[in-house]
């Protein structure tokens, strides 16, 4: 008796499980509300220092072990975590280190905060950018013929309005 081997990888349970789940009607939008909701609620609770520093360490943990894979999902997951991670550090920022004692610690606490802000902002456009990418298509280039016409950066009059 030979066991017959299929090419196809085997896939998990999980795999099968999430899939299946995924595959009703409605149901990704059901996980993604929740996911959207415990991002919120991850992002929001302020931590002692010794509590952050086991969250941090935890997710330099995942980030180096999920990071090996290659794949569209764990680019996803990454992606996540590091909005996680960033308004963590905005949660921290805006509720333990801005102090408006005088006006020019408002000012350059003000003015600190806008940065990170955009840089965040910023942040977040990358990733949208790289979840779906545009597929940029190649044209063949074709030179321009002039014949021996004047182009408009080699003429010599300009006209005045």
């Amino acid at each position: 008796m030979s066991e017959v081997q299929s090419s196809a990888p085997a896939e998990s349970w999980f795999g099968r499980f999430s899939n299946k789940i995924l595959s009703l009607r409605g149901a990704s939008y059901i996980v993604g509300a929740v996911g959207l909701f415990a991002l919120l609620a991850a992002t929001t609770v302020t931590l002692s220092i010794h509590e952050q520093l086991i969250v941090a360490l935890i997710c330099v943990a995942v980030f180096f072990i999920v990071g090996r894979r290659k794949s569209r999902r764990t680019q996803v997951f990454l992606e996540v975590l590091s909005a996680l991670v960033s308004l963590r550090y905005l949660t921290w920022r805006l509720t333990e280190t801005l102090d408006f004692d005088t006006w020019i610690q408002g000012l350059l606490g003000v003015t600190l905060l806008l940065a990170e802000l955009y840089a965040l902002y910023m942040l977040f456009l990358s990733y949208f950018q790289t979840i779906s990418p545009c597929i940029a298509r190649h044209f063949p280039f074709r030179p321009i013929r002039t014949n021996g016409r004047r182009s408009i950066s080699s003429s010599r009059h300009m006209t005045r309005i």
